[in-house]
């Protein structure tokens, strides 16, 4: 009986630990705006890059006309990046994290999801436009 529940306890510890690993910071570069029309302002790009970032859970700060700071905090993990933009591209940069094993080019899995998450959601916000 004790040896079926360690079998058990085994499978469901591996589980667990799938989706743990590291790999290379996900990185958006250089990403083409796309919108519905011409007639938007890089005002409005801003604006729907802060409320991409709000909506999935980041804590938006205007640095400059060009450039928001976000993070987000997930259980004991945090992460900060810097998003600078135009009128026609925007990037997402690494600006640092804790918790997330970082070492110079790999970090955990999730930072890289959350990233895609905000990457999808700012293209959503902006298509709008």
């Amino acid at each position: 009986m004790l040896k079926r529940y360690s079998s058990v306890l085994i499978v469901i510890l591996g589980l667990l630990l799938i989706g743990c690993g590291t790999a290379p910071v996900y990185q958006v570069t250089d990403t083409p705006i796309v919108t519905a029309t011409d007639n938007y302002t890089l005002d409005s790009v801003r604006q729907a890059i802060f409320r991409a970032g709000t909506t999935k859970g980041w804590r938006m700060t205007n640095v400059s006309n060009r450039r928001i700071d976000g993070s987000i905090t997930v259980r004991k993990a945090t992460a900060q990046v810097t998003i600078d933009f135009n009128r026609t591209r925007y990037s997402i940069r690494y600006k640092g994290s804790s918790n997330l094993d970082y070492d110079g080019t790999n970090i955990r899995d999730g930072y890289n999801r959350w990233i895609r998450n905000l990457d999808q959601q700012i293209k959503i916000e902006l298509s709008g436009l």
